[in-house]
Protein backbone atom coordinates (compact mmCIF):
# COMPACT_ATOMS: atom_id res chain seq x y z
CA UNK A 1 0.00 0.00 0.00
CA UNK A 2 1.18 3.58 -0.92
CA UNK A 3 1.34 6.09 1.28
CA UNK A 4 1.83 9.80 1.92
CA UNK A 5 1.98 11.90 5.35
CA UNK A 6 0.44 15.36 4.15
CA UNK A 7 -1.00 18.44 5.32
CA UNK A 8 -3.74 20.03 3.32
CA UNK A 9 -2.00 19.95 -0.45
CA UNK A 10 1.17 19.56 1.05
CA UNK A 11 3.48 16.61 1.07
CA UNK A 12 5.27 16.12 4.43
CA UNK A 13 6.69 12.89 3.43
CA UNK A 14 6.26 10.31 0.58
CA UNK A 15 6.61 7.60 0.48
CA UNK A 16 5.14 7.04 3.89
CA UNK A 17 4.57 3.66 5.83
CA UNK A 18 2.76 2.38 8.44
CA UNK A 19 5.71 1.72 10.03
CA UNK A 20 7.11 5.34 10.29
CA UNK A 21 3.22 5.80 11.48
CA UNK A 22 3.73 3.75 14.21
CA UNK A 23 7.06 5.00 14.92
CA UNK A 24 6.02 8.81 14.84
CA UNK A 25 3.40 8.35 17.11
CA UNK A 26 4.90 5.87 19.80
CA UNK A 27 2.39 6.66 22.59
CA UNK A 28 -0.23 5.46 20.19
CA UNK A 29 -1.65 2.26 20.14
CA UNK A 30 -2.69 1.25 16.22
CA UNK A 31 -4.68 -1.82 14.73
CA UNK A 32 -2.45 -4.18 13.04
CA UNK A 33 -4.55 -2.42 9.96
CA UNK A 34 -5.51 1.19 10.76
CA UNK A 35 -8.62 2.43 8.96
CA UNK A 36 -8.45 5.21 6.53
CA UNK A 37 -10.21 7.47 9.11
CA UNK A 38 -7.55 5.95 11.97
CA UNK A 39 -4.75 7.05 9.29
CA UNK A 40 -6.06 10.21 8.05
CA UNK A 41 -6.15 11.53 11.68
CA UNK A 42 -2.66 11.89 11.73
CA UNK A 43 -2.49 13.27 7.81
CA UNK A 44 -1.63 10.14 6.18
CA UNK A 45 -2.95 9.13 2.99
CA UNK A 46 -3.66 6.47 0.58
CA UNK A 47 -1.76 6.99 -2.87
CA UNK A 48 -3.70 5.77 -6.04
CA UNK A 49 -0.83 5.32 -8.81
CA UNK A 50 -2.86 6.08 -12.39
CA UNK A 51 -1.39 4.54 -15.29
CA UNK A 52 -1.90 5.15 -18.48
CA UNK A 53 -1.93 3.39 -21.88
CA UNK A 54 1.32 3.81 -23.47
CA UNK A 55 1.47 3.61 -27.49
CA UNK A 56 4.01 2.90 -29.81
CA UNK A 57 5.96 5.96 -29.74
CA UNK A 58 5.77 6.69 -26.35
CA UNK A 59 7.32 5.85 -22.96
CA UNK A 60 6.17 5.98 -19.45
CA UNK A 61 7.15 9.07 -17.34
CA UNK A 62 6.73 7.85 -13.47
CA UNK A 63 5.63 10.80 -10.97
CA UNK A 64 7.75 10.51 -7.70
CA UNK A 65 5.44 12.83 -5.68
CA UNK A 66 1.97 12.71 -5.44
CA UNK A 67 -0.66 15.05 -5.46
CA UNK A 68 -4.03 15.71 -4.24
CA UNK A 69 -7.05 15.18 -6.57
CA UNK A 70 -10.56 15.73 -5.92
CA UNK A 71 -9.59 14.98 -2.48
CA UNK A 72 -7.55 11.59 -3.18
CA UNK A 73 -3.88 11.71 -3.42
CA UNK A 74 -2.18 10.28 -6.95
CA UNK A 75 0.59 9.32 -8.87
CA UNK A 76 -0.62 10.53 -12.05
CA UNK A 77 2.00 8.81 -14.42
CA UNK A 78 1.60 10.29 -17.92
CA UNK A 79 2.46 8.73 -21.24
CA UNK A 80 5.06 10.78 -23.59
CA UNK A 81 6.51 10.69 -26.92
CA UNK A 82 10.09 9.71 -27.28
CA UNK A 83 12.58 11.12 -28.20
CA UNK A 84 14.82 11.03 -31.42
CA UNK A 85 17.84 9.45 -29.47
CA UNK A 86 14.74 7.23 -27.95
CA UNK A 87 13.16 6.34 -31.10
CA UNK A 88 17.16 5.40 -32.66
CA UNK A 89 18.18 3.58 -29.47
CA UNK A 90 14.94 1.21 -29.85
CA UNK A 91 15.13 0.70 -33.35
CA UNK A 92 19.23 -0.29 -33.01
CA UNK A 93 18.08 -2.77 -30.38
CA UNK A 94 15.49 -4.07 -32.78
CA UNK A 95 17.67 -4.25 -35.18
CA UNK A 96 20.38 -6.18 -33.81
CA UNK A 97 17.95 -8.50 -32.32
CA UNK A 98 16.55 -9.44 -36.12
CA UNK A 99 20.31 -9.15 -37.18
CA UNK A 100 20.67 -12.13 -34.57
CA UNK A 101 17.59 -13.95 -35.54
CA UNK A 102 18.61 -13.81 -38.81
CA UNK A 103 22.25 -14.99 -38.24
CA UNK A 104 20.87 -17.99 -36.11
CA UNK A 105 18.60 -19.45 -38.96
CA UNK A 106 21.15 -19.17 -41.34
CA UNK A 107 23.89 -20.69 -39.31
CA UNK A 108 21.24 -23.72 -38.71
CA UNK A 109 21.69 -23.95 -42.57
CA UNK A 110 25.45 -23.86 -42.72
CA UNK A 111 25.52 -27.79 -43.22
CA UNK A 112 24.15 -27.21 -46.67
CA UNK A 113 26.68 -24.98 -47.42
CA UNK A 114 29.77 -26.94 -46.58
CA UNK A 115 31.83 -28.41 -49.74
CA UNK A 116 31.14 -32.18 -48.61
CA UNK A 117 27.42 -31.67 -48.42
CA UNK A 118 25.03 -32.42 -51.36
CA UNK A 119 24.67 -30.27 -53.90
CA UNK A 120 22.35 -27.23 -51.93
CA UNK A 121 18.74 -26.96 -53.73
CA UNK A 122 17.98 -23.91 -55.37
CA UNK A 123 15.25 -23.62 -52.43
CA UNK A 124 17.67 -23.72 -49.81
CA UNK A 125 19.89 -21.47 -51.55
CA UNK A 126 16.85 -18.74 -52.30
CA UNK A 127 15.86 -18.92 -48.27
CA UNK A 128 19.67 -18.49 -47.45
CA UNK A 129 19.54 -15.88 -49.70
CA UNK A 130 16.32 -14.02 -48.68
CA UNK A 131 17.38 -14.29 -45.16
CA UNK A 132 20.85 -12.42 -45.89
CA UNK A 133 18.21 -9.81 -47.68
CA UNK A 134 15.96 -9.72 -44.37
CA UNK A 135 17.79 -6.02 -42.99
CA UNK A 136 17.18 -4.43 -46.73
CA UNK A 137 13.47 -5.20 -46.41
CA UNK A 138 11.77 -1.50 -46.58
CA UNK A 139 10.20 -1.78 -42.95
CA UNK A 140 13.57 -3.50 -41.14
CA UNK A 141 13.22 -3.73 -38.24
CA UNK A 142 10.12 -2.79 -37.61
CA UNK A 143 8.12 -5.39 -39.45
CA UNK A 144 10.08 -8.29 -40.80
CA UNK A 145 9.18 -11.08 -43.20
CA UNK A 146 10.77 -14.10 -42.89
CA UNK A 147 11.17 -16.56 -44.98
CA UNK A 148 10.02 -20.04 -44.72
CA UNK A 149 12.94 -22.60 -44.52
CA UNK A 150 12.37 -25.34 -47.19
Amino acid sequence: MLLVKATDSTVEQYPYSLGLLRKDNPNTSFPKQPSVADMAAFNVYSVTEANPTVGDGQRLAKTWTPTLVSGDWVLAHEAVDLTDAEVAEATAVLAADAREKRDALLAATDWAAMPDSPTMSSAMTAYRTALRNVPAQSDFPTTITWPTAP
